[in-house]
């Protein structure tokens, strides 16, 4: 509703809308706005309810429409006035501070998502477990930097690879930005334990322990007893070995064996010689009678030459007798002839004495009945 009107001199309106009407240019009475400036501001003699209600009001020019219904209904009220606090409510103002802020969140995302993704735009790559060489041309490829921070030992990652990284996989960050690594060092070094003198079995168990691992050399020993550790490699003093180095273990298989040298055919004197400078013994056969091998010299051994055997074995050592004895049989009276062929068949020479005429063995030496070596010489005589 519009304020309500100040009170006007009843006389003084209605003879100002009959001047309008005819056009009336009475002086003292003006007509126009400035004649409305005019009769507002003249002082209420009689007070009246509503001078919009007692006077009258010309019609408006054909010329002039309206939409508003208040208007319609009333056209000697004029144009309606808008009131500018109903156009600006709290309400209002509520909805277009709404419109404003989501405005601003959007223009704030598409900033970051530009910035994010414009600056921001180099994805971090996973690198752990690739070697460091490997790990920096993959950080070069995504348009970063790797640095090595530190080094570590692991169980699982071996010497030389990526152990951690700073910067997590999948993150978006700045061209030329720097990975932070670490080296892994591989499993942490372990002391060597020593288990030279011990027997195979629990030396390999103390090795695996220690989580290195035993590998076995055998090799002859005169001073370790056969089936004990001789020696290692590394050996105890020798520090620290990373987790499954190799640790040799050299198992003693005894005293080497020795060649058993060829003495046959030497005097025993010199036979004894030999087997005692190859760490060999020797031990005496009963003799053997041999017409081939002089007395005094080795007929044969045992073990025989060119056999092994450990060291300090005896050597048993046949020494010849010499040729055998046989006895001289009895020959006299016998033809010459047929008497040298009964020494001959004994192994003896025979050496006939007398007149080239004599037939018959008349005389032996040695006489028949002696004992003398084959190859001896009996000595005939004849008549």
């Amino acid at each position: 509703q519009l304020p309500p009107a100040p009170p006007l001199p009843l006389a003084r309106v209605t003879g100002w809308f009959e001047a309008e009407r005819a056009g009336s240019t009475t002086p003292g009475l003006q007509t126009g706005p400035r004649a409305e400036a005019t009769l507002l501001a003249v002082p209420a003699t009689e007070p009246v309810e509503d001078a919009r209600a007692l006077v009258p009001v010309p019609p408006l020019s054909p010329s002039v429409t309206s939409s508003d219904p208040a208007q319609a209904r009333h056209p000697e009220l004029g144009p309606r006035r808008r009131d500018r606090s109903a156009r600006f409510s709290p309400r209002r103002w509520m909805k277009l501070a709404a419109v404003l802020v989501v405005a601003a969140l959007a223009a704030a995302g598409a900033i970051v998502a530009v910035v994010r993704y414009g600056i921001y735009g180099h994805v971090v790559p996973r690198i752990v477990g690739d070697n460091v060489p490997t790990a920096r041309a993959v950080a070069r490829n995504a348009g970063l930097s790797l640095v090595i921070g530190g080094y570590r030992y692991s169980l699982s990652i071996p010497g030389g690879d990526v152990l951690a990284q700073s910067l997590r996989a999948g993150m978006r960050e700045r061209a030329g930005t720097v990975i932070i690594v670490t080296e892994s060092k591989g499993p942490r070094p372990v002391a060597v334990p020593d288990v030279e003198g011990w027997t195979l079995g629990r030396a390999s168990e103390a090795i695996t322990r220690d989580h290195l691992v035993p590998v076995v050399s055998r090799e002859w020993s005169s001073a370790v007893d056969s089936g004990l550790v001789v020696t290692q490699d590394p050996s105890a003093g020798a520090g620290t070995r990373a987790r499954g180095s190799k640790v040799v273990l050299y198992v003693s298989k005894g005293p080497q064996p020795r060649i058993v040298p060829d003495v046959v055919g030497l005097p025993v004197a010199e036979a004894v010689t030999d087997l005692t400078n190859d760490q060999l013994g020797w031990k005496r056969a009963p003799g053997a009678y041999s017409t081939t091998v002089k007395a005094g010299y080795v007929i044969s051994e045992n073990p025989p030459a060119s056999s092994s055997e450990r060291p300090g074995t005896p050597v048993a050592l046949t020494v010849s007798l010499g040729p055998p004895f046989v006895t001289v049989p009895s020959v006299t009276g016998e033809p010459a002839s047929t008497a040298a062929h009964q020494l001959e068949a004994l192994g003896l020479q025979v050496a006939v004495y007398g007149p080239q005429q004599g037939r018959f063995v008349v005389y032996t030496d040695p006489g028949a009945g002696a004992s003398i070596r084959v190859g001896s010489t009996v000595y005939l005589y004849v008549v």
